[in-house]
């Protein structure tokens, strides 16, 4: 499985959690909480329901408040599989 990417994680808000223009997700937003980037509490447990379906790992519930939080997460767990 390839690297979980600022653009994936764009694509996945928007298709998912209704953010229709997500901010570039690599660079000073990266450490910006979810609800400040326009992803409620219900558009943030879509995210990671699609996240855990396309990338196969299992994200806790509590945590991960912010896309450099979910990105490393998502692909600390894929390296542990391989």
């Amino acid at each position: 499985m390839s690297e979980f990417t600022a653009d994936e994680l764009a694509r996945i808000m928007r298709q998912y959690a209704g953010v229709t223009d997500p901010p570039p997700l690599d660079g000073e937003q990266r450490d910006t909480d979810f609800a400040e980037l326009g992803c409620d509490s219900l558009g943030l447990i879509e995210v990671k329901a699609r996240i855990e379906t396309e990338y196969h790992v299992t994200i806790p519930e509590n945590g991960l408040s912010t896309p450099a939080e979910l990105m490393d997460y998502v692909n600390e767990q894929q390296k542990a599989k391989r």
